[in-house]
């Protein structure tokens, strides 16, 4: 998914078990919402991120430095790089999630795709270094590129990322149950209508329209 900060906006959504509590974003798509959006991804999972940083300057957990961090100003554009390397804190900034360690940095795939073990890249399921995975990384002049699939390894999700322009990015999830990327159609007559961004797909669209127990990104058209 190509993402183009000039005409969207993203958000991230708490869900109401994880991190759970009262925040501004609602956890699923209401009907304002339904009006406005055009697509929306899963994120990194809770047992493989070092910290977190929601709405309303509340941090769930530390925000760890030199990790591989999705900053979501309050512009609606992302950035993506290493804490207080490339980015740090500051007024602008909406929401961090973190992950392990970048997967591409200045345009070039983590040499260590191959060889790395949980410590960067996380444990799967099974341990199969060929799964289901997602990336997202943003391009060199701000675009973001969400990137999801079966049969992933580490390297082969870096290369995507990077074919499609990716100068810093990083990996979100890679389990098979909650890699899920949508984009939305308008629909007149209801709801918009959702499309898996690649078959077998275990999160259908439709989850995004009911209370979500996990966090998500969500993208909106601007005015």
């Amino acid at each position: 998914m190509w993402i183009d900060p000039t005409f969207v906006r993203g958000q991230l959504h708490p869900g109401f078990t994880d991190p759970g509590g009262s925040w501004e974003a609602p956890n699923h798509l209401t009907p304002s919402l339904a009006t406005q959006v055009v697509g929306a991804f899963t994120r990194v999972p809770p047992q493989r991120q070092p910290g977190r940083l929601l709405q309303q300057g509340r941090t769930v957990t530390p925000l760890r430095d030199g990790a591989a961090s999705l900053v979501l100003n309050r512009d609606g554009t992302a950035r993506v790089g290493a804490w207080n390397r490339d980015l740090r804190m500051g007024p602008q900034v909406a929401s961090v999630r973190q992950n392990l360690v970048l997967l591409l940095d200045k345009g070039t795939v983590n040499p260590t795709c191959s060889s790395g073990g949980t410590a960067q890249w996380g444990s799967t399921v099974g341990q199969a270094a060929y799964i289901n995975r997602s990336g997202f990384g943003v391009t060199a002049d701000g675009a973001g590129v969400y990137v999801g699939g079966p049969a992933l390894s580490v390297c082969s999700l870096g290369n995507l990322l990077a074919a499609a322009g990716v100068v810093e990015g990083m990996e979100l999830d890679i389990n098979p149950a909650w890699v899920s990327g949508t984009y939305f159609h308008r629909n007149k007559s209801g709801d918009p209508q959702g499309f898996e961004l690649f078959p077998g797909e275990q999160v259908a669209p439709r989850h995004y329209f009911s209370a979500s127990s996990r966090d998500w990104y969500g993208w909106y058209a601007r005015p």
